[in-house]
């Protein structure tokens, strides 16, 4: 089904070998050799043979979905085709630029993608550097010794493993910043990984076409091969598994600084040039060397704000869910984990987290029932190394009452993953970095028999001092009039500078008069379209810096360490309100 597939996919993406799993270059390089092979089975047949090949291939992509990468990599093939069946001699290299070219001119946001860069930038690696790679790597051939015309079957396999290893070793070491800059993973077994299972796939991908294209003549012929097909592809995907199952087979990695990804590439490509004589292998070494400590550096600083920055609090662009993280210092606090539907090998939380400089936060706080407000929480708990789960006390009441719901199935995966949970109740607290996080609601031990799942949901204070005072972030998940009026009689002195406003900013005119009576200098709505805009909320946002997800996209408010506030927005609309200071 759906989720078999998308996690049989994900351990291909993880172990760097998406590009077997879906239609790419890879495939179509394949096809172009088989369709080959079977033509020179009737002779030399000179530049027909790539043209019938070129015919094969437009043929394969009226048939297949016309996606951009399948697109791209059918122009690549057969403008290459074209080329040979010319029957002039074009330099590959070059040939492969004017097609990059072109194709950038077609669709020219393609040059920010990482399909597309891998997709130019390691053929051209190969057209450039196959060769000397495997002489890096297992040493230079002897010239000028007398060999046979015909290499034995055991010479010929061992000089084409040779050539796959060093070639995928030299792909992967030059592709690895940049996939480590963008999706986040490092993957040392990708080369073993590459080795063991390319042979099965490229046999697979043989007997596929092959018993298509005879299927056309002699429909039993496609039958007979469905066995070896089953063998192959099942073997494949068993290896995989396999090496994704062991330990450290993928890493997570924290953000990378671009220029590191530039140096460490072209370090990578350096790597694979012939070095003459020991002195230039020692250079290469030491430069190596100097990028490992660059990148330990820019990773130990990482976690940590900067000391002019006191707390910041992002709201992630979830849809109608809600998603915040709180940091101070060099700790960092997930508040609810609402998520959209995800895409992709990583959940959109953690590559938002991953955005904005935050790769691991040790505590998650749910504040209730609703699954807006916790439905992506099993899938970030190990890419973002969640250790401890704060939920209220009436959430995990409702929780062991009904094992069956969504709050029970929630509090059975985080007691199978071996996760700490913490019951919270009002007066409770917790340090993040510089700051105090104390909850404000619901009370300890109280009785909430009849009381809806939106005023059961967890409030806290988080106040942090400064030079100006201390401030104030105010977290309120989904509460409604029964728990404002409850909070505002037990702190009838509570200010606020920042709040997140109730419900996703449903316009209650409880929570209107309350957020207006704690006067924030900031409001954080995380929302959708729904609830964008309510004019009911005018008089606050008059004198607000009001930020929507869904007007502005993630959100996210900055207290200094003077006391100043600063906002951030992904999409720089007009803000309601003052500048910022």
């Amino acid at each position: 089904d759906d989720d078999d597939a998308r996690a049989l996919r994900d351990v291909f993406a993880r172990q760097g070998l998406a590009h077997i799993l879906s239609i790419s270059g890879f495939h179509l390089t394949v096809m172009s050799l088989t369709a080959l092979a079977l033509v020179r089975l009737t002779g030399d047949r000179g530049w027909v043979e790539p043209a019938l090949v070129a015919a094969l291939v437009l043929l394969y992509i009226l048939i297949v979905p016309a996606q951009a990468p399948i697109l791209r990599s059918a122009a690549m093939v057969l403008i290459i085709l074209l080329a040979e069946a010319a029957g002039r001699r074009y330099d590959r290299l070059t040939l492969l630029i004017w097609i990059a070219c072109g194709l950038l001119l077609w669709r020219p946001l393609d040059l920010y993608s990482l399909g597309f860069q891998l997709s130019v930038g390691l053929t051209a690696l190969l057209f450039w550097l196959a060769g000397p790679a495997r002489e890096v790597v297992f040493g230079p051939l002897i010239r000028g010794t007398v060999q046979s015309a015909y290499p034995s079957l055991p010479r010929r396999i061992t000089g084409h493993t040779q050539t796959l290893f060093a070639t995928s070793l030299m792909c992967c070491t030059v592709s690895t910043p940049i996939v480590l800059a963008t999706v986040g993973i490092v993957s040392p077994l990708a080369v073993i990984a590459t080795v063991l299972v390319t042979p099965l796939i490229v046999v697979t991908l043989w007997v596929g076409y092959a018993a298509l294209m005879l299927g056309m003549l002699i429909p039993a012929a496609a039958g007979l091969a469905s066995g070896v097909l089953a063998v192959t592809s099942g073997g494949a995907v068993w290896l995989v598994r396999t090496i994704d199952g062991l330990p450290f087979s993928a890493v997570d990695a924290p953000p990378v600084p671009t220029a590191w990804v530039l140096a460490a590439t072209a370090v990578g490509i350096w790597w694979f040039r012939p070095a003459r004589g020991p002195s230039r292998r020692a250079t290469k070494a030491l430069a190596t060397l100097g990028l490992a400590a660059w990148l330990g550096w820019a990773w130990w600083l990482a976690p940590a704000l900067p000391n002019s920055v006191a707390l910041r609090v992002d709201a992630l662009a979830v849809g109608d869910g809600s998603c915040l993280i709180i940091r101070s210092g060099e700790d960092a606090v997930l508040w609810d984990c609402g998520s959209l539907s995800d895409s992709g090998l990583r959940p959109r939380i953690v590559e938002a987290a991953r955005t904005i400089g935050v790769r691991r936060i040790s505590t998650a706080i749910i504040t209730h029932n609703d699954i807006d407000h916790f439905l992506a929480l099993p899938e970030v708990l190990g890419p973002l190394g969640i250790e401890c789960v704060i939920l209220s006390e009436p959430m995990l009441a409702d929780a062991a009452a009904r094992p069956r719901s969504a709050a029970g199935a929630l509090l059975a995966i985080l007691e199978q993953r071996g996760i700490e949970i913490v019951p919270a109740a009002a007066g409770d607290s917790r340090t993040i970095g510089l700051a105090r996080l104390t909850f404000l609601w619901p009370a300890p031990g109280a009785d909430m028999t009849g009381i809806k799942d939106n005023d059961r949901s967890l409030v806290a204070a988080v106040d942090v001092p400064t030079t100006s005072g201390v401030r104030t972030l105010l977290l309120t998940g989904d509460i409604e009039d029964r728990a404002i009026a409850a909070i505002s009689a037990a702190h009838p002195s509570l200010h606020a500078d920042v709040v997140e406003a109730p419900h996703h900013g449903s316009a209650r005119p409880a929570a209107i008069r309350w957020v207006h009576t704690l006067a924030p200098a900031a409001v954080l709505q995380s929302t959708g379209p729904s609830r964008a805009q309510d004019p009911r909320w005018a008089a606050v946002r008059e004198r607000t810096r009001w930020l929507s997800t869904a007007e502005h996209g993630a959100s996210a408010v900055t207290i200094r360490a003077d006391g100043g506030l600063h906002v951030h927005a992904a999409r720089q609309q007009q803000l309601n309100g003052t500048p910022a200071n």
